[in-house]
């Protein structure tokens, strides 16, 4: 015999019904359906896709061959060709590299100490590390757990090497966790 007290979770819809506390790994619950039947109310009413959007130009960049683009939680950076490096959206912790907290709409130039070129840029939730052609990493943002490797509690809101430099030369690729 079937046990009463289980109960069946399923996942109704399309991705876009998919609600972010799923997409965040959190356990199913009846806000999940909540979350899916709001969005195919929206649609019944309005006639319209609940997350429809359309790719935007980046006029900022317009300019610019952009090789490579990582996206955190609430900000971008997009690695140029030449090695540029550009960031925007919220800026707490200094995880846009800018030397400041600031929030920006667009596209800034982020300076590099001198002598660091640019390779790869990645995002975490809150912070952002850009990988060298010298093999070393420059991170900036929120340090909570250390994860920035730089030996301190304030984010220095610039990037700074993250890896002591007898390690450095040894970096091929790096990638962001969760924190």
């Amino acid at each position: 015999m079937t046990d009463l007290r289980v109960i069946s979770h399923c996942v109704v819809g399309t991705p876009c019904y998919i609600s972010p506390e799923l997409c965040e790994g959190k356990p199913y619950n009846q806000k999940s359906d909540i979350w899916a039947l709001g969005c195919v109310l929206y649609e019944l009413a309005s006639l319209k896709r609940a997350f429809e959007a359309a790719p935007k130009i980046v006029e900022a960049l317009l300019g610019y061959e952009i090789a490579q683009a990582a996206c955190g939680a609430s900000h971008v950076l997009a690695l140029s060709s030449e090695g540029e490096v550009f960031a925007w959206g919220r800026g707490d912790n200094g995880r846009l590299g800018l030397g400041n907290q600031e929030p920006h709409s667009s596209p800034q130039l982020v300076p590099l100490p001198a002598g660091y070129e640019a390779q790869k840029v990645l995002c975490g939730i809150d912070a952002s590390m850009i990988l060298t052609s010298g093999h070393q990493i420059l991170a900036c943002g929120s340090n909570r757990y250390n994860k920035l490797c730089q030996d301190r509690t304030v984010s220095p809101g610039e990037p700074l090497p993250a890896v002591a430099a007898a390690a450095a030369d040894q970096i091929q690729s790096y990638d962001s966790g969760k924190s």
